[in-house]
């Protein structure tokens, strides 16, 4: 039998294959979808990395308002897991607040002007171990933190560091008759930062549970000074001091002492809780005062002397939790919240200003409050606040880090890049 004769020996015993008349169209139109989905996977992969790209925090340094650096629009609260640094001389500061207070000691975070940057110091001897008078306040132009130390019974004191070298001044506090030294509630600047006031308690006793505390005291220093001098009427929390050392508080009336003299004067009753958050006192004699205090109606800034003007928010659900600072004598720096009792985990930093338009605008946010203090000299009412990138650890309100939707945007574009491998394969 020849080779032909079985080939069709074999063709006749073999099955009928019935091919539809449309299988060469059909596989063009599966090759023309292959190519299409290749293409639109590549380019899915090329958007989605563009846009991490751009969504990532950048390390290159963010605009700035002016040479000098800028207080940030965000202010976050860092981990405890970034440890703490050992050098003071971090360079001029936007922001300082306490984080971390425990029994055995106390941790400040400094925010860096120029970078953003976030240092977790350990100062020295800050704090009481009770937890009580962790007092801060930065100078207006940020290069130099006061705080409150407390080593021992009868040994307190204010320090003084400047943070461009790190060195520390100590100031010497009065041990009244106990003994026992001062508990310092409260630190404030003048606008130029030539003079410090403090405020806060005599301590009465002491013991392991804690310690006892009497009347009100308070005292100024100057700047550069080593002792201070202890001011007459007793209770000035919340006051403030010009640069030429007299001091201002408003309570239910105006107090004022100009370093001699010590004068009460009536304010006007507008129905308001009259006891003020904070006043900025400038001028001769404190000539001009100007408080921040929460009212019936929500926020309002007052000006007292020489002339009386005022201006509210008009948010009755609106409180200022903390005053941070003056940036004039008709515009203070304050963290609000629209219920203090919720517990949310931001504040709005804002701007309550006489000056016409609009009594306040929100200008940030922050995770901290109770004890923030910022460098008002960096700020001003047309630029008060700077944008800075999210630092890689903080968590900026979804939920995740952001390393984490880097992670999962990565794993995305494996993905995609194991898509488009495959359809080249089937396509070859």
């Amino acid at each position: 039998m020849t080779l032909h004769d079985e080939l069709h020996r074999i063709a006749d015993r073999a099955p009928v294959a019935d091919v539809p008349d449309d299988t060469w169209a059909r596989g063009r139109r599966s090759l023309h979808r292959s190519r299409a989905l290749t293409a639109a996977a590549a380019v899915a992969v090329l958007a989605l990395v563009a846009g991490l790209a751009a969504w990532l925090p950048t390390r290159d340094e963010p605009p700035v308002a002016d040479s000098a650096g800028g207080v940030p629009s965000r202010i976050y609260d860092p981990p405890s897991g970034l440890g703490t640094e050992p050098d003071l001389a971090v360079g001029t500061a936007a922001a300082a607040f306490v984080t971390g207070r425990s029994t055995s000691h106390v941790v400040v975070v400094v925010v860096g002007a120029r970078d953003g940057a976030y240092h977790r110091l350990r100062l020295p001897d800050m704090g009481d171990p009770t937890g009580l008078g962790t007092e801060l306040t930065l100078s207006p132009d940020g290069t130099r933190l006061a705080y409150y130390a407390r080593t021992e019974p009868g040994d307190t004191s204010l320090r003084v560091v400047d943070l461009r070298d790190g060195s520390v001044t100590r100031v010497t506090l009065p041990t009244w008759q106990a003994g026992l030294g001062t508990l310092v509630t409260g630190l404030s600047s003048s606008p130029t930062g030539r003079w410090l006031l403090w405020t806060g308690q005599v301590i009465t006793g002491w013991s392991q549970n804690g310690g006892r505390y009497g009347h009100s005291v308070a005292g100024r220093v100057q700047e550069g000074g080593t002792t201070s001098e202890t001011l007459p009427g007793g209770d000035w929390q919340s006051g403030g001091i010009a640069d030429d050392g007299s001091v201002a508080v408003v309570r239910n009336q105006l107090v004022r002492w100009d370093g001699e003299h010590l004068t009460r004067t009536p304010v006007p009753d507008d129905g308001s809780i009259l006891s003020s958050t904070s006043t900025r006192a400038t001028g001769t004699g404190a000539a001009t005062v100007t408080a921040v205090r929460n009212g019936d109606d929500g926020p309002a800034i007052s000006r007292y002397a020489p002339t009386s003007d005022s201006a509210g928010s008009a948010d009755a659900d609106l409180r200022v939790v903390e005053t941070l600072g003056w940036i004039d004598d008709d515009t203070a720096v304050v963290a609000t919240t629209r219920d203090a009792e919720s517990g949310y985990d931001s504040y709005d930093l804002g701007l309550l200003s006489l000056d016409g338009g609009q009594p306040y605008r929100s200008i940030g946010t922050t995770d901290v409050v109770g004890q923030l203090t910022v460098a008002t000299a960096l700020m001003s009412s047309d630029h008060p606040t700077v944008d800075r990138p999210t630092p890689d650890w903080a968590d900026d309100g979804g939920g995740l880090p952001r390393w984490a939707y880097a992670l999962g945007a990565l794993a995305l574009v494996v993905l995609g890049l194991a898509l488009i491998r495959r359809f080249r394969t089937r396509d070859s």
